[in-house]
């Protein structure tokens, strides 16, 4: 192990985890401070806020290398360069906090006795297995292939840097468009089918991607995934704080990050041992496969929790 590698590794770690507790206050955050007829339209927005910034940053990030190697006189495509690009990007994670300040809450988060049970005497226990049920299979599915999809368009499919940065912000511009659709959907399908249709829809776009030699379809298939998925992105978010009660909301947040991040983890390693040894088609099919799955679940587990939440007219 090189030197540095030690420091990428704790140093990576630890943004993991101060970005879980940034993710696991989200939520119920906003379900504390809004009315039921508007979560729709906020958990909406939120997400197009961040997809929106997202798409500026991929945009600056394939370029900024190349500004940097500029500057310097360093190669682009260098390892200084590539120091130094991040650390712009450190700067603006710093002027991101800067807002914070100003946010009041109009009630504190609390989590009540749901906090103090232990997991097998909440309340909602069952939907909660349930929920983390759906959430395992999807992740394990996306960990399989989304930690390698720079690998695989630099490697196979000869993208430069630009390309690649070019590429992920249609995703996210893909991303924060279909995040708009979320209320439509909710309306005319109903939350859960909505959530179920649309991550099977994305399953073929995930496997024409493993199976692509050709940079453009391989681009357009990733953009056409994630705008699929991501129409029901904030449906998911909202109905895992509506399926369970008030009090269970934090803790419902903190268990969800656990049935994501644990399986992606062992996707990444997995699908990185299949990529090695039969490639990006297997891997990609597999991750397919448990789309497939995930949508199922999220179809056939949830019809009381989806009656319940509509009859509460929310």
């Amino acid at each position: 192990m090189r030197p540095a590698e030690p420091v990428l590794i704790a140093t990576n770690a630890a943004y993991g985890v101060f970005q879980a507790l940034l993710i696991v206050s989200e939520s119920p955050f906003i379900m504390e401070n809004s009315r039921p007829e508007e979560r729709s339209h906020l958990f909406s927005l939120n997400f197009m806020a961040v997809f929106a910034m997202f798409i500026i940053g991929s945009v600056g990030a394939g370029r900024l290398p190349e500004l940097v190697g500029r500057l310097t006189g360093m190669a682009a495509e260098s390892l200084p360069a590539f120091r130094n690009a991040l650390l712009v990007g450190v700067f603006f994670r710093f002027l991101a906090t800067v807002p914070l300040a100003y946010i009041r809450e109009a009630r504190p988060v609390a989590a009540g006795d749901g906090a103090q049970r232990g997991f097998f005497n909440l309340p909602s226990a069952g939907t909660i297995k349930k929920l983390c049920v759906t959430r395992v299979a999807w992740a394990l599915g996306c960990g399989l292939f989304v930690p390698f999809i720079p690998v695989l368009l630099k490697t196979r499919l000869n993208a430069d840097t630009a390309a690649v940065g070019s590429i992920n912000a249609l995703v996210n511009l893909a991303c924060t468009v279909g995040c708009l659709l979320s209320p439509a959907l909710h309306r005319t399908l109903g939350m859960t089918r909505a959530i179920s249709i649309t991550i099977i829809a994305a399953a073929p776009m995930l496997v024409a991607t493993g199976f692509s030699r050709v940079l453009w379809f391989a681009g357009a298939m990733m953009v056409l995934r994630e705008f699929t998925t991501m129409s029901t992105g904030p449906l998911r978010q909202r109905f895992s704080m509506e399926a369970v009660t008030k009090e269970e909301q934090p803790v419902m947040a903190s268990i969800d990050q656990v049935a994501w991040q644990l399986p992606w983890a062992a996707g990444a390693w997995l699908g990185g041992l299949l990529i090695g040894w039969f490639g990006y088609e297997l891997v990609f099919s597999l991750a397919g496969l448990m789309y497939v799955v995930a949508g199922v679940l999220y179809g056939a587990m949830f019809k009381a929790e989806s009656r319940r939440i509509h009859a509460a007219g929310a």
